[in-house]
């Protein structure tokens, strides 16, 4: 005979000896959820360093030697609107066969080192490492002072520099250019290198063959402003015309240039004169009787002479 326990199993115990099941206490879940969100920091952390000094110092070096502009913005920090980096936009070559050697760092700074030819003579280039954030920087800017012999300017590419102001470049072949390039020939070119002795160049100037058209043109110009005068005999334009003999009050002029001065000019002392012209001048206004009179004057050799000039990157005649 079958008992109904043993059908049915143990008997169920007691509920006073149940052994409930245990939550853990809360210190503990507080501890596990700061090691998850402690690991999540690290791991944070560790994911957003930027590269180590080497990389970046490979990177610089690749972009000076492939011209990468934004490669060198990115390892510089320099921005778009930085003369440097605009510059080296518009080198006229860039550092063929640059070659990282060394890599040194103590804490958050370093230098590395790195070699080119140029012209046949081998350079070393040195440049400072700077880590801020956790990220590294390089790029050492190189003073350069450029002294054109004639003018007051000069061009790298599209940008205009005045002669007094000392640059600051990235390692690369800069072709500095004469300004204005209208009446001014003659350029240098600048190779920056970090740690060689400071760069130091003056572009040899010579004036254009057609100079002599470019100060004509400027001179016919100034001519058609003196002839547009009209209530006054215009200064600075080589024009002397005796109306007091004849008038007590001048009311009106009007000039005309029957034939134009032809210039020449004098490079070694920075002149000009403009001789051969003709020029006539009609005024009018009250005689010395207190008629209304107009009398005409005319000069058969008019002529106008003055020095010339430069103002950064503008030619500057001064009529005498």
């Amino acid at each position: 005979m079958t008992s109904s326990w043993d059908l049915e199993g143990p008997p169920e115990a007691p509920a006073a000896v149940r052994r409930a099941r245990r939550r853990p206490p809360a210190w503990v879940i507080a501890v596990v959820v700061a090691v998850i969100v402690v690991g999540g920091a690290v791991v944070w952390g560790l994911s957003s360093r930027g590269p180590d000094a080497r990389e970046v110092a490979e990177r610089y070096v690749a972009a000076l030697r492939d011209g990468d502009v934004a490669e060198l913005r990115a390892v510089t920090g320099a921005s778009v609107e930085d003369p440097a980096i605009q510059a080296f936009a518009q080198a006229d070559g860039y550092l063929d066969g640059l070659t990282l050697d060394a890599v040194e760092t103590a804490d958050d700074r370093g230098t590395l080192r790195a070699t080119v030819t140029v012209e046949g003579e081998e350079h070393t280039i040195e440049s400072p490492m700077e880590r801020t954030d956790g990220v590294w920087r390089v790029g050492d800017l190189v003073s350069v002072t450029v002294t054109p012999s004639i003018g007051d300017a000069f061009a790298i590419g599209s940008l205009t520099f005045p002669s007094d102001e000392t640059l600051r470049l990235y390692p690369a072949r800069y072709e500095a250019t004469s300004l204005p390039a209208e009446i001014l020939d003659g350029s240098a070119t600048i190779t920056p290198l970090p740690g060689a002795d400071p760069a130091a160049v003056t572009i040899e100037q010579t004036f254009r063959d057609d100079a002599r058209d470019v100060v004509q043109e400027r001179v016919d110009a100034h001519v058609a402003d003196c002839a547009a005068a009209t209530d006054a005999i215009p200064e600075a334009c080589g024009i002397v015309v005796p109306w007091p003999a004849d008038l007590r009050e001048l009311r009106q002029v009007a000039m005309t240039v029957d034939r134009v001065p032809q210039v020449e000019i004098d490079t070694e002392q920075m002149t000009f004169a403009a001789t051969g012209g003709a020029v006539t001048a009609t005024v009018s206004g009250l005689a010395h009787d207190g008629s209304e009179q107009t009398f005409t004057y005319r000069a058969d050799e008019w002529s106008l002479r003055g020095t010339m000039g430069f103002a950064g990157d503008q030619l500057v005649l001064s009529v005498f």
